[in-house]
């Protein structure tokens, strides 16, 4: 063996020497025994001042040399890149390195204290890390019969220090014990909370939890009262509810700004009497809302007529429920008629089955919110009975919309009287000013197309008359053919109408055959537009 080093030199050789002298010589089993001992402290000693040695060599590397703060400063980098989960230690591995590294995040308390629950198994171990001050966010703790050794019980959290809690709950005994904590404890120091009930939608009204400071609050098919005056932004999913617990949360909640509900059932109300209630969120700045098994007409009633908020306001509203009545129409009058809103241009979009009105402001769009509301299960021959039907508030509102499209298969038998149905349509948006029809899925298209210019001589008065822009598909173009599509706009050009503008949809690539002499001679711009074209809805939307 030979080793070229002075520490070898010194101490190696000599003691090497007297093991080849040993090895020569008889020995007995009880020497052997203790020769193998002696060798072991050997080694063991060897191995203690290799690790001493390299530990010092450690500590003149450049990162070790670093102040501590500047460490931690990049060790922060690490740890937002390399989070810890369920298979994977992330930054955690850095205590592996080395004594340096170790103790400098061992120290370190809010790294632990923001990760506790992401590695089920190490819940105690986080938490112990954290310290005694650092607020925690935690990740998970629930109790579970079958792993209850990988996770934290409710009782023995610190609630006090919790300022982020990210809760699933997989069966009702532990929605149980959730609720019982939160309605029992207060929860001084909670800013964010998730709640997901891994079960059938409940809700826990008969009780009232607090938190004080509570900004962010999003639940999957769980609700329960509770009193936070600094909710900023809620988001409710799948949950069941009744119009009055909403309201009365938000009545306790005058710094919302954001409201979410996706697939939310409104039960019946206890008999408590809600016609007096009024919610003013002067800072609501969302209100998105999802509902089935409730009509328009109720949600309206029930809701959304009792809430106040800004202009600014971006409101979508999906209904799901069938429309029964013209009543169900009153949600529509109240956001297309209320004064405040007269900037706002609306658009009337009916594809796959459904109605979408959108409201949206081109001259001051930082005052005014967009409005969307969507009606479900809809089709001409279902819509258009209620329109005719409708109250004179419901012609005002109708007047307002300025934008329709047509676009995507129209669910339901195929209609025979789809022309009739369009004419009523147009008549009732008496305030039309851009059209467009791409596609529909019955198989008369034409039937509805020749709408336009058959009902021109059955009318004394013109259909659109402010029509001014109309986008088709070239295939529609040419179901409805010139002739027709000529004998329409004469009569309308010559008593000054439009529409001034026809744009005809073709991919760029595709044959596009010249426009006829007599379309051109009737409307001054007539151009084919690629449909590919994210600005094309913008310039068939006039303003």
């Amino acid at each position: 063996m030979l080793v070229d080093h002075p520490l070898w030199d010194a101490h190696g050789t000599a003691r090497l020497q007297q093991l080849l002298q040993e090895d020569t010589a008889p020995v007995t089993a009880s020497q052997c025994a203790q020769r193998a001992e002696e060798l072991v402290k050997d080694a063991d000693a060897l191995l203690l001042l290799s690790i001493e040695f390299k530990t010092r060599a450690n500590r003149l590397a450049p990162i070790s040399q670093l102040p501590p703060e500047i460490f931690l400063r990049i060790t922060r980098f690490v740890v937002e890149a390399w989070r810890p989960s369920s298979r994977d230690l992330g930054w955690v591995r850095m205590t592996h390195v080395c004594r340096f590294w170790r103790n400098l995040l061992m120290g370190e308390h809010t790294l632990w204290a923001n990760e506790i629950g992401i590695i089920p198994r190490a819940s105690r171990r986080f938490l112990k890390r954290s310290g005694a001050n650092a607020p925690l966010h935690l990740y998970g703790i629930v109790g579970h019969a079958r792993l209850g050794d990988f996770f934290l019980p409710l009782k023995q959290l610190p609630l006090q220090r919790v300022h982020t809690w990210h809760c699933f709950l997989p069966n009702h005994l532990t929605l149980a014990s959730f609720t019982k904590l939160l309605y029992k404890n207060s929860l001084p120091s909670l800013r964010d909370l998730v709640t997901d009930y891994n079960g059938t939608s409940v809700r826990h009204t008969n009780k009232i939890g607090n938190a004080p400071v509570l900004t962010s609050w999003r639940s999957k098919r769980v609700f329960f009262t509770v009193i936070a005056p600094l909710l900023v932004n809620l988001d409710l999913s799948a949950v069941h509810v009744t119009a009055t617990e909403l309201l009365c949360l938000f009545s306790r909640s005058p710094l919302l700004r954001s409201f979410i509900g996706s697939r939310i059932s409104f039960d019946e109300d206890d008999g408590s009497d809600t016609s007096c209630l009024k919610v003013d969120l002067p800072s609501l700045q969302k209100l998105s809302l999802g509902v089935f098994r409730i009509s328009a007409h109720d949600l309206y009633e029930r809701f959304i007529a009792h809430i106040a908020h800004p202009t600014s306001t971006e409101v979508t509203l999906n209904i799901t429920q069938d429309i029964g009545s013209s009543a169900d129409f009153d949600i529509l009058i109240y956001y297309l008629c209320m004064p405040s809103q007269e900037d706002l241009r609306w658009r009337m979009e009916i594809r796959n089955g459904s109605v979408f009105l959108t409201g949206s402001s081109v001259v001051s769009p930082s005052h005014h919110g967009t409005r969307t509301i969507g009606l479900a299960n809809q089709t001409l021959g279902t819509l258009v009975p209620h329109l005719r039907n409708g109250s004179e508030d419901l012609s005002l509102a109708l007047g307002n919309i300025q934008y329709l499209d047509l676009d995507g298969p129209s669910t339901g038998p195929i209609q025979t009287t789809g022309d009739e149905r369009m004419a009523e349509l147009c008549m009732a948006l008496s305030g039309l000013r851009a059209l467009r029809i791409l596609s529909w899925g019955w198989s008369h298209r034409h039937d509805i197309l020749v709408a336009l210019p058959k009902y021109h001589t059955a009318s004394t008065e013109h259909l659109l008359p402010h029509l001014q822009s109309w986008r088709v598909s070239l295939d529609i173009l040419g179901s409805v053919g010139v002739e027709e599509l000529v004998k329409w706009l004469e009569p309308r050009i010559g008593a000054g109408m439009g529409p001034h503008t026809l744009l005809v949809d073709c991919t760029e690539g595709h044959a596009r055959p010249d426009f006829d002499s007599r379309l051109l001679a009737l409307v001054p711009d007539v151009r084919y537009i690629d449909p590919r074209d994210c600005d094309s809805r913008k310039r068939w939307q006039l303003v």
